[in-house]
């Protein structure tokens, strides 16, 4: 009968997900589909005195005052974007707010026409910033109806969707674009630009609303090609050495992971065979797939083991519950920026940096220069080989769809990594039920999950590592070659994701040299040279190939946050040379005090007016801050597991309270040379991102543990409490930004928010029957 469910839910999966496909190409190619028509015909409407600049053409009936101008190349904002303008029909003129000044201020309104049902227009800039306004106005009376444009589009056009209201259809109005940001100060992020309106038909409205199914059929498809034929490399070496079998799925990415490394190199050295590298190795796991399936029965038959299936169903859950959540605006904006501003404030390009090295290395181009001021050698390159793995086989979406997609499950690595570790400690299902819920429904995880910086994978290949080497550390034996080779790997590949991670590993290290846990010369001399083996090759690339590559590190440990050839060493040199020993303490105290800092959550409360207000703006975006920002508004009511740990310590019989024990004690002494070695406000604070993900996994799950030894009638109802909140302050609202007092919201993407409840229930549902094991 499970069966039969299962295989009717992936018929329905394919079958939505080929419509979304087909109805995507068929609106795009064949020429049947009739283009959004403009309500405005530009030709007849010259423009009146009063603008700045002159325009390409005369247009009448168009009011400009201040420094709109109609010049489409202005911050270079998305070509792509444009290029789809004209090759849709669709008159490409464009006005934008923008000047190469501090004198931001402008008014642009269209000529009248009458207010369509549906009426769209492409966006750009920053619309959402106090003292910019996008509106339509009625000619007849001057009432104003915003245009929400949620979220912002930043640097692209994007075209936005808005249902009138009935008792606006038919009556003439104009649409009114004025610029009047004074914050912030940048001199790029106050600009604001429009279209000329547009009416979609509604061939256009069904393929916006169809197109994103089928980014679950290439979530479907991006998961299996990530694991196969790792997994089965992975059985077979769990198989022949013995392992516990709650590795195999952290070992598998850890496979991947070094393969994507191997295409990497390939793909430096020459693009060309690197492309059929990447083609061979997919082929290898559609080759694999037939050949176990057909003949190695013992191996195919431990995929479905629970402690292979489960996590693999958890992580596939989880992924595309988050993919369902990020892309519930539709298609408001690219892959590239909805990350950066689906849930929390605006975050930098860091996601796509992985994206620029890759796509670069597969055209063929030189990677210098890289990108702004940064080098290609600043951040290391493993997600950028991951995606060179797949490469050849993203072209069904644009590029940077797929590599959203096929990101997001990388950073889904700490569904794995946390089971292996609970498992490594003898926990229940029951309790890794509880540990999950934790961790999918937190904050933490649904933002770095999404917003595909690779620290959260690289967090996760240091907690699997962990966890294969810490039943042995307590149980006081040797590990094997083979396992020591893994560990190493795995911390390597680490490194090679974010080099945030080396906090946890100099602090285990540190443990390790004990004389209590020291594990032998022979083996530390075996793992250093497997590690040194893989990562020093990048430490070439950085020194010789396009140096120095050191960047991050002046501006953590040095406090520099200009990009020049001093070296590193040097740099810290003379940031410690020109303060005192005074200065330095109140460094490190100021440091100390970011680590345990928990945030105005209670500034929303100030907030006069309506509840709702308040709930719904300065109160969520506070929290949502500071969950990104803070260790301890991060962890919620998980803190409770600190009293409980100072209750468990005196149980040192118990094999659980030590090996909880050791986790903090990592995780302690990683703060600890955090706080020393990072070189202080204002240029670096100690706050989450500056630092190892695999602190923050390693809390996420020793608490959740401790918070498990509880009663079931107290852990039941914190995890509902926990879960409420989840909903309320990430799902049920949004940050201020996204709110308007009259507006209209871009059309949503119903399919998709179905999605995210199918996912969600699906993952309930697998939780919820963990908690009811043994």
């Amino acid at each position: 009968m499970k069966k039969k469910i299962f295989a009717g839910a992936l018929i329905v999966l394919g079958i939505f997900s080929s419509a979304g496909s087909v109805i995507s190409r068929w609106s795009e190619e064949i020429p049947l589909i009739p283009p959004r028509q403009p309500i405005l015909k530009v030709d007849d409407y010259p423009v009146k005195a009063g603008a700045a600049f002159p325009a390409e053409r005369p247009l009448k009936g168009w009011h400009v005052t201040g420094k709109y101008l109609t010049n489409k190349t202005a911050f270079d904002a998305d070509r792509r974007s444009l290029e789809n303008f004209e090759t849709r029909g669709e008159d490409p003129l464009l006005w934008e707010l923008w000047a190469n000044n501090r004198d931001w201020f402008g008014k642009l309104s269209t000529p009248a026409f009458k207010a369509p049902v549906l009426m769209s227009m492409r966006v750009a800039g920053f619309p959402h910033l106090s003292g910019n306004q996008l509106y339509l106005e009625r000619l007849d009376t001057r009432e104003r109806l915003a245009l929400e444009v949620s979220p912002p589009p930043l640097e692209s056009w994007v075209n936005f969707r808005w249902l009138l209201p009935p008792s606006w259809r038919g009556i003439w109005v104009h649409v009114v674009a004025e610029g009047g940001a004074t914050q912030p100060a940048s001199v790029h992020s106050r600009w604001l630009g429009i279209s000329v309106p547009m009416e979609p038909n509604k061939w256009d409205v069904l393929h916006s609303q169809v197109r994103p199914v089928l980014f679950i059929l290439v979530y479907f498809f991006q998961f299996c090609l990530l694991f196969i034929p790792a997994v089965f490399l992975a059985i077979l070496l769990v198989q022949k050495c013995r392992l516990p079998d709650a590795l195999t799925m952290g070992l598998s990415l850890t496979i991947s992971s070094l393969a994507g490394y191997g295409i990497f190199w390939v793909y430096l050295l020459d693009h060309q065979p690197g492309r059929v590298i990447s083609a061979a190795w997919m082929a290898a796991g559609a080759g694999s797939l037939y050949y176990v399936a057909r003949y190695k029965k013992a191996i195919w038959h431990q995929l479905f083991a629970d402690d292979v299936r489960i996590p693999a169903v958890v992580m596939f859950l989880v992924g595309g519950f988050y993919l369902a959540l990020l892309y519930h605006p539709g298609d408001a904006a690219t892959a590239e920026i909805l990350p950066r501003i689906r849930f929390t404030h605006a975050l930098p390009t860091d996601n796509i940096l992985q994206k620029i090295f890759a796509e670069k290395l597969y055209l063929g181009i030189d990677v210098s220069p890289f990108y702004g001021d940064w080098k290609s050698s600043d951040r290391p390159p493993l997600q950028a080989g991951m995606v060179l793995s797949q490469r050849p086989l993203m072209q069904l979406l644009s590029v940077g769809e797929h590599y959203q997609i096929l990101s997001l499950i990388l950073q889904c690595a700490w569904v794995p990594a946390i089971w292996a570790l609970c498992r490594s400690l003898g926990a229940s299902l029951r309790t890794i039920g509880l540990v999950m819920s934790f961790a999918v429904f937190s904050g933490f995880f649904l933002v770095n999950s999404i917003y595909v910086w690779p620290k959260l994978y690289g967090g996760s290949q240091v907690v699997f590592a962990i966890s294969l080497i810490l039943p042995k550390i307590i149980r006081r034996e040797k590990l094997s070659l083979v396992e020591m080779v893994i560990f190493a790997s795995a911390s390597a590949t680490g490194m090679l994701a974010h080099g945030g991670v080396s906090f946890t590993l100099l602090a285990l290290a540190l443990l390790l040299a004990t004389p209590r846990y020291f594990p032998g010369i022979g083996q530390i001399m075996i793992g250093i040279a497997c590690f040194l083996s893989i990562y020093s090759t990048w430490m070439a690339y950085q020194h010789f190939y396009d140096p120095p590559g050191n960047a991050l590190l002046k501006l953590h440990f040095a406090g520099s946050a200009g990009i020049d050839d001093e070296s590193s060493l040097a740099s810290i040199k003379n940031a410690y040379g020109k303060i005192s020993l005074t200065q330095w303490l109140d460094l490190k105290q100021e440091n100390f005090k970011s680590l345990l800092e928990t945030g105005p959550l209670v500034q929303g409360f100030s907030k006069k007016g309506n509840s709702t207000d308040w709930l719904r703006s300065e109160f969520t975006e506070n929290w949502h801050k500071n969950q990104f920002f803070h260790i301890i508004p991060t962890l919620g009511l998980l803190n409770l597991g600190w009293f409980l740990f100072l209750f468990a310590v005196f149980r040192q019989n118990k094999l659980y309270a030590e090996s909880i024990s050791w986790i903090l004690k990592i995780c302690f002494l990683s703060f600890l040379l955090w706080i020393l070695l990072l070189f202080g406000p204002p240029v670096t604070n100690i706050v989450i991102h500056h630092g190892s993900y695999a602190n923050i996994i390693l809390l996420f799950t020793a608490l959740s543990l401790l918070v498990s030894r509880l009663p079931c009638w107290i852990s039941a109802p914190l995890l509902l409490c926990h879960l409420g909140i989840f909903v309320f302050l990430w799902g049920g609202a949004s940050p201020e930004r996204f709110e308007s007092m009259d507006g209209l919201g871009n059309l949503p993407n119903f399919p998709m928010i179905v999605a995210s409840f199918f996912f969600g229930a699906m993952l309930l549902r697998f939780l919820f029957k963990f908690s009811r094991s043994p």
